[in-house]
């Protein structure tokens, strides 16, 4: 009796162990989840099978700092500029400049991104500039000639020549003595186009003489006289 309630024991405990087993066994043989990871891994390219694997937590930490998630975002940044500059002539529009900007991309556990493109263009007119008529030179001072304490050249003393409007020179300035004319001792004769408009140093000396006229050494007082009339200097 005893024998046939321990064999009756043994077969149940049998039974029970045979079931744990089973169920163990069961257990362990389950299909596991497959993550997107162990999808990109195996080179699956289904956009739906991607969508519907599950993603683990470490894969969705990986993700969130990677900028990951499924998907592509592409912003195109272009930007066109046009400027011209104008100077005192028509100038030529510069050739423009093109700058094209990198694409660039990353993978991560469970998601790729594909950063954007961006580019500009500038096209414009850069050079500007005022374009003149070659170098300008400075107009001539105003002439002094005739002024007092003005200078002459030779040439424009020389433009005086005659008893009406006689300029004479001596020792380097010049003499408007045409008031003098009338009242010279020795006659208007000596007021020629000989003498009128240019230097009278050897006239007065009695070097030379006018024609008709009889050569003459002047005293002081005509040369006192002749400096009562001078008005500048004579450029050489």
């Amino acid at each position: 009796m005893k024998l046939k309630r321990a064999v009756e024991i043994s077969l149940i405990l049998s039974a029970a162990m045979f079931i744990f087993i089973m169920i163990a066994g069961l257990a362990f043989n389950r299909p596991q989840d497959v993550s997107r990871a162990d999808l990109i891994a195996a080179g699956t390219t289904s956009q739906a099978a991607l969508n519907n694997a599950p993603v683990r937590g470490d894969e969705a930490a990986k993700a969130a700092f990677s900028g990951g998630g499924q998907g592509t975002t592409t912003t195109t940044d272009t930007s066109t500029s046009t400027g011209a500059s104008t100077g005192a002539s028509t100038n030529k529009p510069a050739t423009g400049s093109t700058s094209s900007g990198s694409t660039g991309s990353s993978t991560g556990t469970g998601g790729t991104s594909t950063g954007g493109t961006g580019g500009s263009t500038g096209s414009g007119g850069g050079t500007g500039g005022d374009t003149g008529g070659g170098t300008t030179t400075p107009p001539p001072p105003a002439s002094t000639c005739g002024q007092a304490g003005g200078t002459c050249t030779a040439t424009e003393v020389a433009g005086h020549n005659s008893k009406t409007d006689c300029w004479v020179v001596y020792s380097g300035s010049y003499y408007i003595v045409t008031a003098f004319v009338n009242t010279h001792p020795g006659g208007t004769q000596a007021f020629t186009s000989q003498t009128c408009g240019h230097d009278i140093t050897a006239y007065l000396k009695g070097n030379q003489a006018p024609s008709g006229v009889q050569k003459h050494n002047h005293s002081q007082t005509a040369y006192n006289t002749l400096n009562s009339y001078k008005v500048g200097s004579v450029s050489p």
